[in-house]
């Protein structure tokens, strides 16, 4: 699926993909990443990336919240533990990895830049936790 196209997060639920956001929020992603229109490898186990998903999630609901604090705070913890884990994960598929890695890091500029902008930090979370529930069994 091309990232860039409109998104609601009701049909990525039915697709596999954040799950557990039942918002109804309409995403708009309109910068491509190289590489994010191939169909992701399920090539993560379950606990490898349950930490992720669950920060990104917490870090969404913040962001949605408003509370710009505790959202940085979460994606200065997601940021810290997908780098801690590199080693082991991108030897399984170093172009999918880095899809992923790039999807965070649109998110990290967006929220944590002095260019805030929360509509693309947004979009860069919904996309990441679409790639990481597509890249696992």
């Amino acid at each position: 699926m091309v990232l860039f196209a409109s998104v609601c997060l009701a049909q990525a639920s039915k697709a596999g993909s954040v799950d557990s956001i039942k918002s109804g929020i309409t995403v708009n992603t309109t910068q491509p990443i190289a590489g994010a229109d191939k169909k992701m490898v399920k090539i993560y186990k379950k606990q490898e990336t349950v930490l992720f998903i669950a920060t990104a999630k917490e870090t969404l609901a913040a962001l949605l919240a408003k509370n710009k604090e505790l959202m940085i705070m979460k994606l200065t913890d997601l940021e810290s533990a997908w780098d801690d884990a590199e080693d082991k994960l991108r030897p399984r598929n170093d172009e999918q990895w880095h899809v992923i890695d790039k999807t965070l890091d649109q998110g990290i500029n967006s929220l944590r830049s002095t260019h805030y902008d929360e509509v693309k930090g947004k979009e860069a979370l919904e996309a990441l936790l679409k790639a990481l529930a597509e890249a696992t069994e």
